[in-house]
Formats: structure tokens, C-alpha cells, sequence
């Protein structure tokens, strides 16, 4: 437990922001110009001094926690349960991927325009902020690994 590490990227200059008509994990949007944590003369954060341009609104924090379960007798059918709704979820997952596939080929044999571009570069987005999380301390390699075979397999 010693050598586990959590990244937290979130800065909260203002956390408690009510602020209407401001779209949320946009970076940039105009309405930020008017959050009570803004100078107003200079629009910059009064808490990092960065300007309004690079903050976004965020309404959640996510928190990383570990829970250890001892499994015995009591509850080793309820972990038989769990085993079996990963393994139908995983063949749920292998069968959603087949059909994207399929149609995927249909559209690209049919379509005029570029039809995956934008679904492509969102992955390829994650995969970084990952690789990110991964070079601070973060033990996410399946997870970079499940993004990458993705990609390897849809597109």
C-alpha cells in the first residue's frame, strides 16, 4: 500500500462556481470571463493568475480509492455472481465491437466523408492523458493497453 501513488490534475480555483451557460470541460469558454474567481479588470484566475482562456468548468472531482475485500465462505457465491457479470459484460463488449466493426465497414465502403476522424483522435486523446498520469506515478498500464487494442481492433 506504501508504494501506491494517485495523480490528482484538478486545480480548483473555484470550486463552488454557479455560474449558468457555461459548458462544462470546455477549456476556454467565454462565460469563464465572469466567474467571481476572475479579476475583472485583467480576466485572470486570482488563484493560479493564469488567464480565463485556460481554465474550464468543472462540476465533479474524481476520487481514486482501493478497497481490499476478504472473500470466504459467506461470500464466495456473491464473487462467483461478480465473476459471471464481468464475463457477460466482456462478451456484451466483444459483440458491440463486432457490430461497430460491421458498420464501420459499411460506411466507409458507402461514405464520402471521413467517418471516424473525431471518434479516432478522442481515443488517441485519452491514450495520452493516460500516458501522462503513467509518467507521475500512476499504475494504468492496462488501461493504455485497453485504449490501444481498441483502436487496434476498430480501426
Amino acid at each position: 500500500m506504501d508504494d501506491e501513488k494517485t495523480v490528482d490534475y484538478n486545480t480548483h480555483c473555484h470550486p463552488h462556481c454557479y455560474l449558468r451557460d457555461v459548458e462544462r470541460e470546455c477549456i476556454g469558454h467565454s462565460g469563464l470571463r465572469y466567474c467571481s474567481a476572475m479579476n475583472q479588470n485583467a480576466r485572470l484566475c486570482e488563484k493560479c493568475e493564469c488567464r480565463w482562456r485556460k481554465h474550464m468548468h468543472i462540476t465533479y472531482e474524481y476520487q481514486l480509492s482501493t478497497v481490499y475485500i476478504e472473500i470466504n465462505s459467506s461470500n464466495i457465491s456473491s464473487s462467483l455472481a461478480t465473476i459471471d457479470i464481468i464475463s457477460d459484460l466482456r462478451d456484451e463488449q466483444s459483440q458491440i465491437i463486432g457490430i461497430c466493426n460491421e458498420l464501420s465497414k459499411f460506411i466507409k465502403q458507402n461514405s464520402l466523408t471521413p467517418y471516424n476522424d473525431d471518434i479516432l483522435a478522442y481515443i488517441r486523446y485519452f491514450i495520452r492523458e493516460e500516458e501522462m498520469k503513467k509518467a507521475v506515478g500512476a499504475n494504468n498500464e492496462k488501461i493504455i493497453e485497453g485504449l490501444q487494442k481498441l483502436i487496434e481492433e476498430c480501426f
